[in-house]
């Protein structure tokens, strides 16, 4: 089975966010601390701290649409994923174990551009979280080079 960039980053460390819209339109952005493994290359499910997001979830009662924003530190390899919100819900204990596990190696990932592994995890690594799952309708390649901007999940798009 050919694996599609997009997913396959999905296993390795990245910086990355989810984001939605208010009502008016104001977009409301939040770190995520990891996601679950993904069994369905048509759906994510991702983790953030519940002292973030409270604008975040008030947003899903008025437009149900959200932006997830993967990047590679090392490589600048990056993708926009939009989809449509299927749910949330507070993460398991094993949900957290695996956001521990993401931020650690992400901590080994800025250790090599010079910043503080330490600091990273204090700043990051905020309990209770949730799990917010989405049902991915478009992803966009997002990588700074020539040709950022194409959509990659339709049948003859770049680099699938």
């Amino acid at each position: 089975m050919n694996i599609p960039s997009y997913i396959s980053i999905l296993s390795q460390p990245l910086g990355f966010w989810i984001a939605n819209c208010n009502a008016n339109n104001v977009p409301e952005v939040v770190r995520c601390m990891g996601l679950a493994p993904v069994t369905d290359p048509e759906q994510l499910t991702v983790f953030i701290p519940e002292v973030w997001s409270h604008l975040f979830v008030a947003n899903l009662a008025t437009g149900k649409k959200i932006t997830f924003m993967a990047t590679s530190v090392p490589t600048y390899e990056s993708y926009q994923y939009k989809g449509e919100y299927l749910s949330f819900r507070p993460c398991t204990e094993q949900e957290v174990a695996l956001q521990r596990m993401y931020l650690d190696g992400f901590g080994d990932e800025i250790v090599k551009v010079g910043l503080s592994k330490a600091r990273f995890s204090q700043s990051f690594f905020h309990q209770p979280s949730l799990a917010i799952t989405f049902r991915i309708t478009d992803v966009f390649d997002q990588t700074p080079y020539k040709g950022t901007g194409a959509q990659v999940n339709k049948k003859g798009a770049a680099h699938e």
